[in-house]
């Protein structure tokens, strides 16, 4: 699914990745995605996101994807905690219909009753004129007082970030299994959140989602060298700059590369991931400079810290000639 935006267009696939420096513009596209996706109301300081793309020439309704938005640990934990709106409440409102709950609860509201029975006589004893009411479905309630805490009894602001977004794409899944239906998760720069390490197993988890549900994962990074190329995910990577690119498929690239490649270097489908890894986040930039004096300045403070720098990669004549034309 294309989102056709006035000069580009953001391609809806199970993993999308939005790379780039111009971060406005960025900020502008997730949030454009996010708002129309939403059951929100447009405030009117947003009204520059309000039927901004379009899908087959129309506007795509705002019910089409129901919508989860994460930028902090602060989000993730409250999607996982017990509330009215929670994805853990969906989940254990899922549970108690799929268990058939109802005589426990039923045996619960008879306890319940009896003592406030109990405390509404001693009200009566002492010439009281007012009582206690309980009503069953108050048991509901009640259960939204339970705690959501680590296996081991921690509390699950303790856990990591990783384990906490682990936690909430289980969610997720258990609930679509009870609850199919298309699903859009959007994960702001993530890269601020996890690791790059980190990054990678998350990524093998949102492999195994997509597979099994219709579901897209939307996730903004910025960070040099944070990008997932693996070969089934190239196509949804997005870099955002002053032109706006949607890599095409690796094989594409690859054949692309080796036909213009400056010297007659063999190119192989690695040698393009390792090398769009490193790039990824500048290409689209305008007059970007490839070789700066400001590298003399950050090897002279590296060097003050005594940080060594990498050995640059021997480029013959031909590479440096096509780098400074």
């Amino acid at each position: 699914m294309k989102l056709k935006f006035n000069e580009f267009e953001i391609d809806i696939l199970p993993f999308v990745q939005l790379c780039g420096m111009n971060c406005k513009k960025k900020e502008f596209i997730i949030n454009s995605i996010e708002k129309h996706f939403s059951s929100g109301k447009y405030k009117d300081y947003e009204k520059e996101y309000q039927e901004c793309f379009l899908v087959d020439g129309q506007i795509l309704g705002r019910n089409y994807f129901k919508t989860y938005s994460i930028q902090n640990r602060e989000d993730i934990i409250r999607y996982i905690q017990i509330s009215k709106s929670s994805i853990m409440m969906q989940y254990f409102s899922n549970c108690l219909t799929e268990y058939n709950c109802a005589q426990d609860m039923s045996v619960i509201g008879e306890h319940l009753e009896n003592i406030f029975q109990n405390i509404n006589e001693s009200f009566l004893e002492n010439g009281s004129k007012v009582k206690l009411s309980f009503e069953e479905n108050n048991i509901f309630n009640l259960i939204q007082n339970a705690k959501v805490e680590s296996y081991d009894g921690q509390d699950i602001h303790l856990l990591n970030n990783l384990e906490l977004l682990t936690e909430f794409l289980q969610l997720i899944e258990k609930n679509l299994l009870y609850q199919p239906g298309k699903i859009l998760l959007i994960f702001k720069n993530i890269d601020h959140l996890l690791e790059w390490q980190e990054y990678q197993l998350f990524v093998d988890k949102v492999e195994k989602i997509s597979n099994g549900f219709d579901i897209s994962i939307i996730c903004t990074l910025s960070i040099e060298g944070y990008v997932d190329i693996r070969k089934q995910f190239f196509e949804g990577i997005h870099i955002i700059n002053d032109v706006v690119y949607q890599m095409p498929e690796l094989e594409r690239v690859k054949e692309f590369v080796q036909d213009h490649y400056p010297s007659g270097r063999i190119v192989s489908e690695k040698d393009v991931q390792n090398f769009c890894k490193k790039i990824m986040h500048k290409i689209g930039c305008d007059r970007y400079k490839l070789i700066t004096r400001e590298n003399v300045y950050l090897k002279l403070l590296n060097d003050s810290l005594v940080l060594r720098q990498k050995e640059s990669e021997n480029l013959d004549k031909m590479e440096l000639d096509f780098i400074m034309d």
